[in-house]
This record gives structure tokens, C-alpha cells and sequence, in this order.
């Protein structure tokens, strides 16, 4: 995920502004990997009186067409891959727009993955992204697969297992998802307490067994 601010001295045409964004965006696709249609930009144009800079610093020759990009990234990346994104930005407008590199400012803000939100309140790089998952159990090799982690969770949402759950399509709350297996584990280990109980008790009394109707071994095969 990025977030793309761009200011610049206002003057330029719309075809203009587009073509920085999307020229840093692309930039962003190549060395940082960010997924396709993550794109969010913004762009300022400011008169000259609310555009200061100063023209020599660092001894860089700056002009009127000094254009500033502040990126908001998640921090997972190295340094390897900003120095990259910063010489592909400056290669790309250079081309598609005769920008100086002179006149390209950049600047990355770096944010922990739980600082995004998408919409609808929820965090969701805060929490691992689950495949597109389904209920039945699919066979490979003659194998039956595992259910995953994720898979169970998907389970204790959906009311029913008939509706398949496809996790990347569908939009769910991830607190349901959790309340919801917590209920699931509270049962089953009640259950296998009850169990256990049913075993001490037929271990207890040799008569319970008779009275009833069932052995130690069957109480015990209900356990597992």
C-alpha cells in the first residue's frame, strides 16, 4: 500500500499532473512491488507565494518546475529498493514529461501495516490475507488435505456449510471471525472435559460401566 502526494507550482496542465502520478505509481509497481490497482494519489498546485523552496540546496539547482512527492509506504522495505525507486521515478518522469532531475524532490514517510485502513474501519494489513478457501476437503494424490487454520476460522463464520467462503471476495469482519472460533474452542474443550469426566467416572465404579451401557474404551475413542 501507498499513499502519493504530489505539489507542485500551479500553472501545469491536467495532462500534466496525471502523468507525474501515474509515472510514480509505475515507479512503485517496478521496485516495490505494489499490487496492481493500489493506487491513491493526490496533487497540489500552489501559487508561487505558498510554494517555498530553496533553489540551491545541497548544491542543486532547482526551478519553477520543481515538483515534491511525499510517498507513505509500509515499512518492509530495504534500502536497496528506495534508492531504486527514487532513480526509477527520475528516470520515468525525465522521459515521459523532459523532468530535470534536478527538479524532482522525494521524500518517504514509512508506517507499520496496521496504520492502513481501506474502509469499512478495518485494519486489513493488519491480519494475514486468507486464500480463496472452500469447505470440502479437496483430495490430492489420493490424499485428503488438511483443513488450515484459516479454513476453520472461515468455518466458524459462515452459518452454514453449504455456502462456500471465499475469503478474498467477500467482505467479512475479522472480530466476528474470532469471537466466533473462540465460542468453537470453548465447546470442544468443554466437551473433551465432559469426556474426560465420563472416563474417571467408569474407572471409578465398576457398575457405572453396566449401568450405562458403555465401556471404558468407547468413552475413550469419544474423546478423540
Amino acid at each position: 500500500m501507498t499513499l502519493i502526494r504530489i505539489s507542485l507550482r500551479a500553472g501545469k496542465p491536467a495532462d500534466y499532473r496525471q502523468a507525474i502520478a501515474e509515472n510514480v505509481y509505475e515507479s512503485l509497481r517496478e521496485t516495490f512491488n505494489v499490487p496492481e490497482s493500489d493506487f491513491f494519489a493526490t496533487v497540489d498546485e500552489l501559487e508561487s507565494r505558498d510554494f517555498i523552496y530553496d533553489r540551491k540546496y545541497f548544491d542543486i539547482e532547482r526551478s519553477d518546475d520543481l515538483v515534491l512527492i511525499q510517498l507513505t509506504v509500509s515499512n518492509t522495505r530495504t534500502v536497496g529498493q528506495k534508492n531504486a525507486l527514487y532513480r526509477r521515478i527520475v528516470e520515468r518522469l525525465g522521459k515521459s514529461l523532459a523532468l530535470r532531475p534536478q527538479d524532482i524532490f522525494l521524500n518517504l514517510l514509512k508506517v507499520a501495516k496496521e496504520n492502513w485502513s481501506f474502509g469499512n474501519g478495518d485494519a486489513q494489513y493488519a491480519y494475514p490475507r486468507p486464500a480463496v478457501i472452500g469447505w470440502q476437503q479437496k483430495k490430492n494424490r489420493g490424499k485428503t488435505r488438511v483443513r488450515s487454520y484459516w479454513e476453520f476460522l472461515m468455518s466458524c463464520y459462515a452459518q452454514t456449510k453449504t455456502n462456500a467462503a471465499f475469503a478474498a471476495s467477500r467482505a467479512f469482519s475479522l472480530r466476528r471471525v474470532f469471537n466466533r472460533a473462540v465460542e468453537r474452542l470453548r465447546a470442544a474443550h468443554q466437551r473433551r472435559k465432559q469426556c474426560q469426566e465420563l472416563i474417571d467416572y467408569l474407572a471409578s465404579d465398576h457398575r457405572a460401566s453396566q449401568d450405562l451401557g458403555i465401556t471404558i474404551c468407547e468413552a475413550r475413542r469419544l474423546c478423540r
